[in-house]
């Protein structure tokens, strides 16, 4: 027979346990809730801002305000470096500026961007342009853009071929999963020329229809490419038009119901950011990089301890 100093001691080492796991799911579940609600960590791979933050810095990023619950009261402000997804592939995340937000007309002469709206500016005419293009390039300009508030009605008929891309990136950007595309045809003296195939040209020979992502997807390839017929056809008058098709019907007009920001690079020369891809959504904004809480970074002149504890501004 059990003795009852044994079964209590039994006893006792069983709530023990139950009380050892009851506190380890609560710490758990705490943790959990402060990495997915209120701060996480993240590595910034890419020296995309520089000299802010380096490849390899450790950071630590506020998520609060880009909650569902938390979207529509809390939104960032000009100026702040955010987390996001990038638009074009969400699986992949990058740590940008926001330098326009909706209703601002921004643009970019000779490497100084422009804020109308807000006198925001930043020149970065003191390094010098080698590494893309100037002719393939929006880097070091980019004509006016009005950022489009919630509400506003986009008509896709009418833009020019950067705009109508910005407008189908915020599209496919508000949709989700819904199956949205894009057809794009050339058009000679107002004839629709299908299966067009483009020869001589530098960055691309073959089919129209058969254009690679790498090319498809970027705006100022088809204003190359629509320059080019031109120069090659002076007597006719070229044109390229994009058909935008959201489950098999054609879309003429669009109209805007999210919040949407133009970010930009610290770092100008290696930035890839909205002069390329366009607006990023408020929902793809994952949080605010705030401090470095460690770093491994590997660059000229840098120490990486020195960066630990440093406030990303």
């Amino acid at each position: 027979m059990v003795s009852n100093a044994h079964l209590n001691s039994a006893i006792d080492i069983k709530t023990l346990f139950v009380r050892l796991i009851i506190r380890i799911v609560i710490i758990a579940g705490i943790a959990l809730l402060v990495k997915y609600c209120f701060i996480d960590s993240t590595v910034i791979q890419s020296d995309q801002m520089v000299p802010s933050i380096y490849s390899g810095d450790r950071t630590l990023v506020f998520k609060t305000f880009s909650l569902p619950l938390f979207r529509s009261i809390f939104h960032p402000g000009l100026h702040q470096p955010v987390l996001f997804k990038q638009p074009i592939n969400p699986g992949l995340r990058n740590c940008l500026r926001i330098a326009g937000i909706a209703g601002d007309t921004i643009s970019i002469d000779s490497a100084l961007f422009r804020n109308k709206n807000s006198g925001y500016k930043t020149d970065q005419t003191q390094v010098t342009f080698d590494l893309i293009p100037g002719e393939f390039s929006p880097r070091d300009f980019l004509e006016e853009y009005s950022i489009p508030s919630i509400g506003d009605t986009l008509v896709l008929d009418s833009l020019k071929i950067r705009d109508y891309f910005f407008a189908f990136s915020l599209i496919r950007q508000e949709t989700g999963k819904e199956p949205i595309q894009f057809s794009a045809n050339v058009m000679i003296d107002d004839s629709t020329c299908n299966d067009y195939i483009i020869k001589g040209f530098s960055l691309y020979s073959g089919a129209l229809g058969e254009l690679p992502d790498n090319l498809r997807n970027y705006w100022f390839f088809w204003i190359q490419l629509e320059n080019y017929l031109k120069n090659t056809r002076p007597d006719n008058h070229i044109s390229i038009k994009f058909t935008t098709i959201k489950k098999g019907t054609v879309l003429h007009r669009y109209i805007v119901k999210e919040r949407h920001y133009f970010l930009l690079a610290d770092n100008w020369l290696s930035g890839y950011d909205s002069r390329y891809f366009g607006l990023v959504n408020e929902k793809h904004i994952i949080g605010r990089p705030f401090m470095i809480w460690w770093s491994t970074a590997k660059a000229k002149g840098i120490k990486s301890i020195s960066r630990i504890g440093r406030m990303v501004l």
